[in-house]
Parts: structure tokens; sequence; C-alpha cells
């Protein structure tokens, strides 16, 4: 391959680490408000899901970034080490750009592992929600039955049995 068209790979790989960067931020930004949907008192899991969607989108776009990143990247890889001087600036650039991909990447993991704990104890209470309004509406069909069963057929409610 010739010097000029190494460097227009250089430029298209730094291109698209830019791009995966900026998807990363997206993604940063999404679990950051899933947090805050989870640290509100009245959780939306309409809204919860929602950004599930978004983030789903934003994942499925990073994978395609991911996947052209490695095409072109095995297309210049052997003539890198020959030409190591003429692409030094692309090459530190590229360099520069995968410390804060990496970066990115661990803060969103300590993100999503923050909110994995908070949604399990969303759904604890949630699920404790559910089994009080059960034992609940129970106990409230008990005493219906209950008070059903107290009357005999031809007696009056109003009457007292003491004569």
């Amino acid at each position: 391959m010739s010097e000029n068209q190494n460097t227009i790979y250089l430029n298209v790989l730094i291109d698209t680490l830019r791009k995966k960067e900026e998807l990363l931020n997206t993604l940063i930004e999404l679990t950051k408000e899933q947090d805050s949907i989870l640290a509100e008192s009245k959780f939306s899991l309409d809204r919860f899901d929602s950004i599930m969607q978004d983030k789903d989108k934003v994942i499925n776009q990073l994978n395609q970034v991911e996947n052209g990143f490695e095409v072109i990247y095995q297309r210049v890889e052997k003539e890198l080490p020959a030409n190591k001087e003429q692409i030094k600036r692309e090459i530190l650039e590229i360099q520069k750009l995968i410390r804060n991909i990496t970066d990115k990447s661990m803060t969103i993991q300590a993100l999503e592992s923050k909110n994995k704990e908070k949604l399990i104890m969303q759904l604890a209470g949630r699920r404790q929600e559910i089994r009080s309004f059960k034992a609940t509406n129970l106990a409230a069909d008990r005493y219906h039955q209950n008070m059903a069963n107290q009357h005999q057929e031809g007696q009056s409610y109003f009457l007292d049995k003491k004569k």
C-alpha cells in the first residue's frame, strides 16, 4: 500500500474511534439517567424501559463501529510497523483515543453495576408492595365472605334476636 493510502486508512480509524467515543459518552449519559430514575421515590418502569431501548440502539451502533474498525485495522495492520516514523502522529492519536475509550468503558461498567444493585432493590420493594396488596385483598375478601355468611335467609339485618 502507498503511504497516502495508509494515512487515509489511519484517518478513517481515528474517525471511527472518535465516533465510538461519542457513542460511549451517549451511553454514559443514558446510564446516568437510569441512575436518577432508580433514585426517585416514584420509580417509573416505563421511563426506565424507554432508556433501555435507547441504550440498545446505541450498543448496536457501537457494535457496527467496532466491526468497521476491525475491518480497516486488518487492512493496515501489516503496514504499520514498516512506516512507523511517517505515521507517528496518527498512531499517537489512535493510542490516546483507545485509552479514552477504555476509561469510558470502565466508567460504564461501574455505573451499570451500581444501577443493577439499585434495580434489584426497587424490584424487591415492588414485590413487597404486591405481597402486601394481595394480603390486604385476601383479608377484605374473607371479611366480606364472613359477613355475607352471618346473614341467614329470612332474617332482617335490623332486628335484634333478643325480644
